[in-house]
């Protein structure tokens, strides 16, 4: 297969961003950002450290699994100890039950704490976070695009995905992420 001639690169890119970029939402994103009820959800997508990217959505689904482990846990013993019919064995229980409730919480905690240092290390390697200079609504293949190359994204602001670009001042076609897009559709 012949490699993408930069014409080609550019019509293919000129091309997405008629099909898939929808329109800007930069005025909509500004304006709700001045109330403090969005301003938390917006924070995610705007603004965020993604030189490891990769790395720390895994340790974020890491710790999420952590977290999945630590409440089955739990729940596994709160129904075996329902399923139990003995009054008497409950008092001498208890005490075993909020050690053993304690040591999962503290396992956990202590997983978690160790994922959040890693993550807190990984964003730290990144002087300063990469941030959004527009706000874009795209189609829901390109947003999955996007996040695959680690641009900031939202998949559901207000029911729309959600691109934050992070340059400004020229044509998105332009862009090395749509150029880039554009090459790898095209040699693929």
């Amino acid at each position: 297969m012949n490699k993408a001639t930069k014409q080609e690169i550019n019509e293919r890119a000129e091309s997405l961003v008629r099909s898939e970029v929808y329109t800007n939402a930069s005025w909509m994103i500004q304006e709700l950002s001045s109330n403090e009820k969005y301003m938390d959800e917006i924070m995610e997508f705007s603004s965020c450290y993604t030189d490891h990217h990769a790395e720390i959505e895994e340790l974020k689904d890491k710790k999420e699994g952590v977290e999945e482990k630590r409440d089955y846990q739990i729940d596994d013993l709160n129904d075996h100890i329902d399923s139990l019919d003995i009054e008497d064995a409950m008092d001498q229980w208890e005490d075993v039950y909020d050690d053993y409730i304690s040591a999962i919480e503290e396992t956990a905690n202590t997983d978690s704490d160790h994922i959040d240092q890693c993550i807190f290390d990984l964003e730290g390697e990144q002087e300063y976070p990469n941030e959004a200079l527009e706000f874009w609504i795209v189609s829901d293949w390109l947003i999955g695009k996007l996040e695959d190359m680690g641009e900031l994204t939202t998949r559901e602001f207000m029911g729309f995905a959600i691109w934050g670009r992070q340059t400004s001042g020229q044509s998105i076609y332009m862009d090395y992420t749509f150029q880039s897009l554009a090459e790898s559709l095209l040699n693929s």
